[in-house]
């Protein structure tokens, strides 16, 4: 699959499909940050609502807040027909269009839409739980959804490649093995699969993403590892995970176990990492010696503000995924950077690391096509005998670092980078 992940437009949205199971197994409780349990299917529907709210907050636009058609979305459930329902006349199909209005044609819905009607959605939903509860079609599932996709691809003209988000047990009523193909042959269209298996176990470590499966697995979970796709290197999908601290192991797939609400939700909302990709955000380079984490993680708390606002897309190694080319990474993110923020330290200026990797390639930026370079020393140094450094103005002088100030002056230091930052933007927009 193709890394590029060009930035959605309205002409060309991000298509996001939903394969949702909803049989019987989905009534089982799942445990959420309030402490109290509730069922699986409730849980989906509130991190559906949560993915609409946030892709309507990535897709507004302007001054006037308009909300731009950046992602459509179309969803599935399969497991339809409880006994009950069958008793009181529905005869309807086991896989059913989640989306699907009474009295309308069209169920791909695009976020304006989906979010400014999102109470109508709901209620439609809410009717809808009435039939769940009943088998395990995932053959047939996975058959629409894959239908689906293909009449997608002839009538509207998306950006990079279609999402799959595929939530379930992993237990079909029948042939598991004609459930692994069918997802390997939607794969071979360059549709990136997510898949969430739900249960009530603890069979994965938390915010792990595996490069093979584990034999301990019982089947539904592997069948859920299967289908899921490879993280795409260097990829909005990468840089998303290593936002939310993530681990990948080589070759890591999109695979995860559910059975707290918080994850799914936060899992759910990885299929609009394209639109986090802001192209008109200000890339700003974090240069920083790993004994001195502490200080990058305490600058990323005043700076999440502006990347939340899409002002600034903030890049350091934290993104570089395990497998990929990080030398090639690094110089790709100082070539797109405007700014780069150094926490100089003793161990900074240690790093062979920095010196061969980073540095040379920052300080060709800086005057080759002015990179600003805002040094933030962090702890004492002999930045003063480094005369390619010390030539820029750092923040706090060299006599006050940061590990030798109060907490309060700390944090108006690192309050100072901000605003620098931001005005940077704003000059930047003029």
């Amino acid at each position: 699959m193709s890394t590029e992940w060009p930035q959605p437009t309205p002409d060309r949205p991000l298509l996001v499909g939903l394969l949702v199971d909803v049989s019987g197994s989905m009534l089982a409780s799942i445990e959420n940050k309030s402490g109290a349990a509730q069922n699986r299917l409730k849980s989906f529907r509130d991190s559906f609502e949560d993915l609409v709210r946030r892709a309507r907050e990535l897709s507004t636009t302007g001054q006037t807040e308009q909300v731009a058609p950046l992602v459509s979305i179309f969803a599935y459930g399969f497991g339809f027909g409880n006994p009950l329902s069958r008793i009181l006349g529905d005869d309807g199909p086991d896989v059913r269009d989640l989306l699907l209005l009474p009295g309308e044609t069209s169920s791909t819905v695009s976020i304006d839409r989906l979010g400014n009607q999102w109470p109508r959605y709901r209620e439609h939903l809410e009717k809808l739980a009435r039939s769940m509860a009943g088998s395990t079609p995932m053959v047939a599932g996975f058959e629409a959804a894959g239908h689906r996709l293909r009449e997608e691809a002839k009538r509207v003209m998306y950006t990079g490649g279609p999402i799959l988000f595929v939530l379930s047990d992993g237990m079909p009523d029948s042939a598991p093995e004609r459930v692994a193909a069918l997802a390997a042959s939607i794969k071979s269209t360059d549709v990136l699969i997510v898949s969430c298996y739900v249960t009530d176990q603890n069979i994965t470590a938390p915010r792990y993403l595996y490069g093979a499966p584990h034999p301990s697995w019982p089947d539904g979970a592997r069948l859920m590892f299967e289908i899921a796709s490879e993280v795409p290197v260097n990829s909005p999908f990468s840089y998303y995970l290593a936002e939310y601290k993530w681990t990948i192991e080589q070759h890591g797939r999109l695979f995860t176990q559910i059975n707290q609400s918080e994850i799914l939700s936060e899992f759910m909302k990885l299929v609009l990492s394209p639109l986090e990709t802001n192209t008109s955000a200000l890339r700003v380079f974090v240069s920083y010696s790993h004994e001195d984490e502490k200080w990058l993680d305490r600058l990323r708390t005043f700076l999440k503000p502006l990347v939340r606002e899409g002002h600034i897309d903030l890049w350091s190694d934290k993104r570089i995924a395990p497998g990929s080319a990080w030398k090639a990474e690094i110089d790709s993110a100082l070539n797109d950077a405007s700014v780069a923020v150094l926490l100089i330290s003793a161990n900074f200026l240690a790093s062979d690391f920095i010196a061969e990797a980073e540095l040379p390639v920052l300080l060709a930026a800086a005057q080759e096509r002015g990179l600003i370079v805002l040094p933030v020393i962090v702890g004492p140094s002999q930045i003063a005998n480094v005369p390619e450094l010390s030539k820029f103005q750092a923040v706090n002088s060299a006599d006050r670092p940061l590990n030798a100030m109060r907490q309060s002056d700390r944090d108006e230091i690192l309050n100072k980078v901000a605003t620098t930052i931001r005005d940077l933007f704003a000059k930047e927009r003029v």
